[in-house]
């Protein structure tokens, strides 16, 4: 006992004590730590899922990439008759011989006014004038017309026998553009359609072969 109470403030040091705190204050700091924890730990997963998610779409491009490079990997010589340098746009993913007879002609002619004289025009010039081919060596012609001349044309060039009757004759249109950027060929439907008939007739020259 204390004879004297205000010496002796034990009830105001146990009302005081900071211990009594302490076991709340833990409790929050782990649980503060633990949701820490688990954000963090979902936010990892989270941009580990989209780099993977990345990867794979690369993946995929390069491989459809890949197989396309290869799908389209053909042999044949070019032809051009006429001025213009649209036929550069079409087929040159492709392997390209200059001087090998095994490989067939692909023979682009650029319309200039009447189509059937145009075409007999273009064979007579290369047979006869350059030499470089002959009409047994065309797999395919590809006529380039302007679309403005060309509208509700059809895609197979009825070219009257001029040409082999294995030989595939096609018309391909091309476009102005404005005049900051160049010439292109008109690609849809017609132009895929024409495309796919060219590359079936090349392929079915090297099997011939």
């Amino acid at each position: 006992m204390c004879e004297y109470p205000e010496h002796c403030p034990v009830k105001e040091m146990e009302e005081s004590d900071p211990g009594v705190q302490f076991p709340a204050k833990a409790e929050l700091d782990v649980g503060t730590q633990f949701q820490g924890a688990v954000d963090g730990y979902w936010e990892y997963q989270s941009s580990y899922l989209v780099w993977i998610a990345i990867v794979v779409v690369l993946i995929i491009l390069m491989y459809r990439c890949s197989k396309r490079r290869k799908k389209l990997r053909l042999r044949f010589r070019v032809e051009c008759y006429g001025k213009g340098d649209i036929h550069k746009d079409i087929l040159m993913n492709s392997s390209v011989y200059d001087d090998d007879p095994r490989i067939p002609y692909v023979f682009y002619v650029y319309k200039v006014s009447r189509e059937i004289e145009d075409l007999r025009n273009a064979l007579q010039y290369a047979e006869t004038e350059k030499q470089t081919l002959k009409k047994k060596d065309i797999c395919a012609v590809i006529l380039l017309e302007n679309a403005s001349n060309a509208r509700n044309r059809q895609i197979d060039v009825n070219h009257q026998g001029i040409f082999d009757y294995k030989t595939v004759v096609v018309r391909i249109l091309w476009k102005e553009k404005w005049f900051l950027f160049p010439r292109k060929i008109q690609k849809g439907p017609g132009y895929q359609k024409a495309m796919r008939k060219v590359i079936q007739s090349i392929r079915d020259w090297e099997q011939k072969k």
